[in-house]
């Protein structure tokens, strides 16, 4: 069971209870079922069964037939329902708004009501050509968990450039402890790491290097490009030797257990920690880069988008300003573990809530769709990860890496 379920459950009591008059007056309208997509992470799987009690006190004309997906099969779903006709409402992530927006498939929310329940913060990365194509919820938090017990013990303090960090792996190898939990057996995961350490080396040379790359101007054999793949390199050498072999669960039990120090990974891992152990202690700090300026990476998560062709927009729109209520966010952050993007939520607290405070106040935060929606997951940085896993296990040269990558700017955003 969820660590949070039992906050879940005092919340969603409160909430049907206010929401008892406006059933009422929903009862009478017509039947309507909403098709709804979801690429659901482990950690949300049966927050259905909230969200439906919720949506059968608020809105019982309302009903809901769920698609469950993962967001890897997301684009082969999408090339197929922009053929036969989109869902009613899609809950993927905040760059989608950019990976689809070109294809018209999503509705403007712009003049929504709960959309200003967002964060603004939040709304650039849905944000194209002036419409607002998405509702972020979720935010995560990505960079290098740690354990602090692990770290005072060994007089360790927060590295900031690679070379620091460097150096912690050295001391952390020679107490004889793994410096980095990984789990490669989650190519999404590999991917989502490339993005994140090379996103934090590239963008402290320019925040626009993923256009420059794609108009020419910078190339995968730059000095940038080339260390943050020698970091992910680096990363393999300091970490399991049956790396990619590790699965989610596994590595947060290891490390939760002290298996390894550090654990590069997104605020998602917050609730299997809290089932492992409530009182295991851990810190959080952005991956470091070459000129010490890393910041952690937030990721506006699971997001919202309604189908610009929907035959339900006012079911649909009734079923988003629900999901967009304080009580519902805090709800669903109590159960995945996760930050909320809405306004006047009661985010999922964790020992490392007071970093992340710390970062985004000297602001050292940055919203990854900063670099995926210049160079997407899909057609970019999965692949790269791809191509790095040959050349890790010796099947490419390092130089046919860079090559295609510098091949595929004539792909991305397509």
């Amino acid at each position: 069971m969820k660590n949070g379920k039992p906050i879940v459950a005092i919340l969603l009591s409160l909430v049907l209870c206010m929401s008892g008059m406006v059933g009422l007056a929903e009862s009478a309208q017509e039947p309507v079922t909403l098709r709804v997509m979801w690429c659901q992470g482990t950690n949300a799987s049966g927050l259905e069964e909230t969200i439906e009690q919720m949506l059968s006190e608020q809105y019982p004309h309302i009903s809901v037939e769920w698609e469950i997906t993962t967001w890897e099969d997301l684009p082969s779903k999408m090339q197929q329902y922009m053929q036969s006709g989109m869902p009613d409402v899609v809950i993927a992530k905040s760059q989608d708004a950019n990976n689809y927006g070109g294809y018209g498939v999503w509705a403007d929310l712009s003049d929504t009501d709960y959309i200003g329940n967002v964060l603004e913060s939040c709304l650039g990365g849905v944000t194209i050509d002036g419409k607002i194509l998405g509702m972020p919820y979720i935010g995560t938090y990505g960079g290098v968990y740690y354990n602090r017990e692990i770290f005072e013990q060994n007089n360790i303090t927060i590295p900031t450039t690679t070379e620091e960090f460097k150096a912690v792996c050295e001391t952390l190898k020679a107490a004889g402890i793994t410096p980095i939990a990984t789990h490669w057996l989650d190519s999404w995961f590999l991917g989502w790491e490339l993005a994140i350490v090379s996103g934090g080396e590239l963008m402290s040379t320019s925040l626009t290097w993923g256009d420059e790359f794609r108009d020419g101007q910078r190339n995968a054999e730059d000095p940038d490009f080339k260390a943050s793949v020698e970091m992910m390199e680096y990363i393999h050498q300091n970490t399991w030797e049956d790396t990619y072999s590790v699965e989610q669960t596994t590595c947060d039990a290891r490390f939760v257990q002290g298996q390894a120090a550090m654990q590069m990974d997104g605020s998602w891992v917050a609730s299997n920690y809290a089932m492992l152990n409530p009182d295991f202690d851990y810190g959080l700090f952005p991956f470091p880069n070459t000129n010490g300026d890393g910041c952690l990476n937030m990721e506006p998560n699971d997001s919202f988008f309604k189908s610009a062709t929907t035959e339900n927009h006012e079911a649909a729109d009734a079923f988003l300003s629900m999901m967009a209520s304080p009580e519902m966010a805090s709800a669903w952050s109590q159960y995945v573990g996760e930050s909320s993007l809405i306004k006047g939520a009661t985010s999922f607290a964790t020992p490392a809530q007071s970093d992340i405070g710390h970062y985004a106040g000297i602001g050292l935060s940055r919203d990854q769709n900063a670099i995926t929606n210049q160079l997407p997951y899909n057609e970019f940085w999965g692949e790269v990860a791809n191509d790095f896993t040959e050349y890790i296990n010796g099947d490419i040269a390092i130089d046919v890496l860079y090559q295609r990558a510098n091949d595929r700017r004539s792909v991305c955003g397509e």
